[in-house]
C-alpha cells in the first residue's frame, strides 16, 4: 500500500488488487485516486494464512490468477472517462500475473518486499544448490532468509521462492524496498544479472507521502511497543 500512496501522490490512478482478507483487515475506502478489488482467496476466515504460508500460497496459486483476469478485463470496459491500465506492479512472489501483463499487452513490475540482499540470495538459489551449499550442511543459518535454510531441495515453500525469483527475469522492471547507500554493491550485482531491470524505491516508509489512506493491514499497538522499548532500555 505504501508503494500506491506513492503512485497517488504523483497523481497515477491506482487498482489496489487484493484478497478479500487483507481488503477486510484494510477497510480502505474508494476515492478518485485509488480504488480497491478483492477477492477470495480460497481459505476459510479462522486459517491461519501467514502461520500455514505453504498452504496459503498453493491456494493463491490456484484462486488469484482467474480472479485477476477478471478484473483487468474488466476494467478495460470501465467508463470512457477512466484512463486505459498501462502497468501491472505485483508482489514477486506472483509472477503468474506476467501471463496476464503478457495477453493483454502491459508491462509488468515484480515488487520485492526483501531486502536486495535477502532477493539476492532467492535469485542466486539455483548457484547455491549447484555449489553444494543447499540443501544446508554446514553454511551458518544467519547467512541465508529462512527459507533457503532447508535440509530437503523438494520443501514447497523453497522451490516457490526460488521459481518466483528466478521469474523476475521475465518482469520489466524489479522493484526493491532498499536504498543504494546501504546495499550499492548488491544492487549494481543484481543489475548485472538482471540486464539493468533492478531499481531501489526505498525506504517506502518515509517516501509514500502523506494520503489518508490506511498502510497496514494489522493493528497497530502502540502501548506494546513503547513498554517493549523502555525494558530494553533499563536492560
Amino acid at each position: 500500500m505504501q508503494l500506491a500512496k506513492i503512485f497517488i501522490s504523483r497523481n497515477v490512478l491506482v487498482t489496489f488488487v487484493n484478497t478479500d482478507f487483507n481488503h477486510q483487515r484494510l477497510n480502505p475506502e474508494s476515492s478518485n485516486k485509488i480504488r480497491f478489488e478483492s477477492f477470495s482467496d480460497g481459505l476459510p476466515p479462522d486459517h491461519g494464512r501467514t502461520l500455514k504460508l505453504p498452504e496459503l500460497c498453493q491456494s493463491l496459486l490456484k484462486h488469484v490468477p482467474p480472479n485477476v483476469e477478471r478484473i483487468v478485463e474488466n476494467l478495460k470496459h470501465s467508463a470512457i472517462n477512466v484512463p486505459p491500465i498501462s502497468l501491472i506492479v505485483a508482489d514477486g512472489v506472483l509472477s503468474f500475473t506476467q501471463q496476464i501483463a503478457d495477453k493483454y499487452g502491459i508491462p509488468r513490475i515484480a515488487f520485492w518486499t526483501p531486502s536486495a540482499c535477502g532477493f539476492s540470495a532467492y535469485f542466486h538459489t539455483p548457484l547455491l544448490m549447484d555449489e553444494g551449499y543447499i540443501p544446508i550442511k554446514e553454511v551458518r543459518l544467519k547467512d541465508l532468509p529462512t527459507f533457503l535454510t532447508v535440509k530437503d531441495s523438494s520443501d514447497f515453500m523453497f522451490q516457490y521462492l526460488k521459481n518466483e525469483a528466478q521469474n523476475t527475469l521475465q518482469a520489466s522492471l524489479a522493484l526493491l524496498n532498499t536504498f543504494d547507500d546501504i546495499e550499492g554493491p548488491v544492487l549494481r550485482d543484481l543489475n548485472i544479472k538482471l540486464s539493468g531491470k533492478v531499481l531501489s524505491i526505498g525506504p517506502l516508509l518515509l517516501s509514500a507521502g502523506d494520503t489518508t489512506v490506511n498502510t497496514n493491514i494489522w493493528k497497530e499497538e502502540l502501548g506494546a511497543l513503547i513498554g517493549w522499548t523502555d525494558r530494553e532500555y533499563r536492560q
